[in-house]
């Protein structure tokens, strides 16, 4: 991770920016909910001593000075700025995209990293085919990526074969309600015409909405899925057994990694893998599958694990990380984002009260799956910043300047 160079932080205005954009200059009543500094100074828990403090306008972080003077801009009194805290409104947290999380606990392992994609699981793939032959008069799913459930309607058929299979229903079921009681092979001949319908893709709700003036019939989709493939379109022709769709139930995925000879001789079926993902928690599987030979001209071997995926998180084509589950350290640990590495020191930001945030100095050990191990600055009790670390730090820096925070060590 590249260190953060004060020359370049030409993007931290922004973050003021948005603390002044659509609010106006308030009242000085009103202070406490723009963004400014601690009022309370923060003790200095470092071996060198901090500049004096500086005074600057809650409204506009950029006009500072070494008196309690007024704004020149809003005409606003400027306030103390303490080093290494902050006070963000509700808005401005949002706008910052700021989460906060308890410090936890967790095994760093030594195991190597191998690269990995999410893909469908071929298993719970569907194709969707033609019954019998007809043109299609309206399509309800005209695009890929749209999720359909079982029962939904995917298309109206005319087809002169369906229509009169639907003609030769009506009569036996006419005929068998009129004599059915004298003429008991009526029965036999209208379970008969029944199934053939239902095979076709009707539903018995259907059937009894069956009236001899339709022309079209609405066929029902028979699976639920993400739509992968539409092979039709309206007006179009298709003979029985033309495919026309194909699903993917997305609920279960597959990741795949490519195993390399040496990587390969360390999985087996049924290991226990940790799979790491940008932004989301780690999940747990089990190898399923190893391919038995090497790919041709590759080199590699295809290893596989089902990942359940009901809230539809993963994605396919998702990149991922694998790592081989074995028991490591158990150590304090955050995202590797939650740290801001300067060029002399790496800080976090912890919660101290509502909307209040308090940078703190640590020290790192091992970093690995997207985490790091913090070895000192924090407790396990406190609830740290795990995204938007980096834009309070930037504001930290807009508003104490950088020769200040140089000396935070």
């Amino acid at each position: 991770m590249a260190f953060i160079k004060t020359e370049t932080l030409l993007y931290i205005s922004l973050f003021s920016m948005l603390a002044v954009a659509g609010t106006g200059c308030k009242p000085q009543s009103n202070h406490a909910d723009y963004l400014h500094a601690d009022t309370t100074a923060l003790q200095a828990s470092t071996s060198g001593k901090l500049s004096a403090a500086k005074y600057l306008c809650p409204m506009h972080p950029q006009v500072t000075s070494d008196q309690p003077e007024k704004c020149p801009i809003c005409g606003m009194d400027l306030v103390k700025a303490a080093t290494g805290s902050l006070m963000l409104t509700t808005t401005q947290e949002r706008l910052a995209n700021i989460n906060v999380r308890r410090l936890s606990e967790g095994h760093i392992s030594a195991e190597p990293l191998i690269n990995g994609r999410i893909v469908a699981n071929e298993d719970r793939r569907s194709t969707i085919s033609s019954r019998v032959a007809g043109r299609i008069e309206k399509l309800y799913i005209r695009e890929t990526g749209r999720y359909i459930t079982a029962g939904k309607p995917l298309y109206d058929l005319y087809s002169d074969q369906l229509n009169g299979d639907i003609q030769e229903y009506l009569i036996l079921k006419d005929q068998y309600t009129k004599l059915g009681d004298q003429r008991k092979h009526y029965s036999s001949l209208l379970k008969g015409a029944e199934n053939k319908l239902l095979l076709y893709g009707l539903s018995r709700k259907q059937l009894d909405k069956l009236t001899a003036g339709n022309s079209t019939v609405t066929i029902l989709s028979p699976a639920s899925g993400t739509v992968i493939d539409a092979l039709v379109t309206e007006g179009q022709y298709v003979d029985e057994g033309s495919l026309m769709f194909r699903l993917d139930d997305l609920a279960k995925l597959w990741l795949e990694a490519d195993l390399y000879p040496n990587e390969a001789q360390v999985f087996k079926i049924g290991d226990s893998i940790v799979i790491h993902a940008s932004d989301l928690k780690p999940v747990y599987s089990r190898v399923s599958f190893l391919t038995p030979v090497y790919q041709e001209n590759a080199q590699v071997i295809v290893m596989r694990a089902t990942i359940d995926n009901p809230e539809g998180i993963w994605t396919p084509g998702m990149q991922i990380n694998v790592q081989q589950l074995k028991k490591g350290r158990q150590v304090l640990q955050l995202p590797v984002d939650a740290v801001v590495r300067s060029e002399k020191n790496v800080h976090a930001f912890v919660r101290t009260a509502d909307h209040t945030y308090q940078m703190r100095l640590v020290k790192t050990g091992a970093e690995n799956a997207g985490v790091i191990e913090i070895t000192e600055g924090l407790s396990a009790t406190d609830d740290v910043v795990i995204s938007g670390a980096y834009l309070l730090y930037s504001e930290m820096v807009l508003r104490n300047g950088a020769d200040l925070m140089a000396h935070n060590h």
